[in-house]
């Protein structure tokens, strides 16, 4: 995770972390006028050259235009600036979705039935 205070993000107040995979930091934000809550995933290395900030943008448009229903929805997206010297972090604001994860669900290394894991994709 950023080793740093969590700052304001346009109308997003951060609550906690939430994980960290191997290119993002993932935090549990609140939208402070709506009164949900959404989750903001951090690039964990600064975007330093301009080629990679627009491609990050560039990706994140792409993924904002992805609708389906197993999959939480592209909000908002953008570049934040964080440390001294500051530096520029891409951000994606994700659909909070309430429920277990896939991996809270299903334990690495056991096998589960073909009709256990289609329900728990493929919710009815």
């Amino acid at each position: 995770m950023l080793q740093v205070e969590l700052p304001h993000i346009g109308p997003y107040t951060p609550v906690r972390p939430l994980g960290e995979g191997s290119t993002t930091s993932t935090y549990l934000y609140r939208h402070e006028q709506r009164k949900k809550y959404v989750v903001i995933k951090i690039t964990r290395a600064p975007l330093i050259a301009l080629a990679e900030k627009e491609a990050f943008l560039a990706r994140a448009k792409l993924l904002k235009k992805l609708k389906h229903r197993n999959m939480s929805e592209i909000v908002d997206s953008g570049m934040l600036q964080i440390g001294e010297p500051a530096d520029d972090y891409g951000y994606l604001v994700v659909q909070y979705i309430e429920g277990s994860t896939i991996r809270a669900r299903f334990a690495p290394g056991q096998c589960y039935a073909p009709d256990e894991v289609r329900a728990a994709l493929f919710p009815l």
